[in-house]
């Protein structure tokens, strides 16, 4: 029997701080990630949001799972130079136009904002 090591994946974190590309393991579980990316961009990993947005789909993809602590990454479809977006979980509002848009920059004024 022979045994595959999980070959590191490098994907472009993005968050409201910081653009830069980091070697993830697929062997990595959810709660790991998140205490990585917490150094990086200053969010807290227990207010994380992770969205993995994959250059071949038009689909985001949550990072997300009932025990983050035994989840590992290898679960979701990890390409190279995907992006990660860590955003923070705090508000609805701002999860939704951040992570789900991609959108760093001007708040929208209100909730229609986000349909345009």
């Amino acid at each position: 029997m022979s045994f595959k090591a999980a070959v590191d994946v490098p994907l472009i974190v993005r968050s409201e701080n910081s653009n830069i590309e980091r070697r993830i393991s697929p062997a990595w579980t959810i709660s790991h990630l998140k205490s990585r990316m917490e150094s990086i961009t200053g969010i807290p990993a227990s207010s994380q949001t992770l969205t993995l947005n994959i250059a071949t789909s038009q689909a985001k993809i949550v990072l997300e799972a009932a025990d983050e602590d035994s989840t590992q990454l290898s679960v979701f479809p990890l390409q190279a130079y995907a992006e990660l977006y860590v955003c923070c979980s705090l508000s609805y509002f701002v999860r939704v136009w951040v992570c789900y848009s991609g959108t760093y920059g001007a708040w929208p004024t209100d909730e229609r904002d986000i349909n345009n």
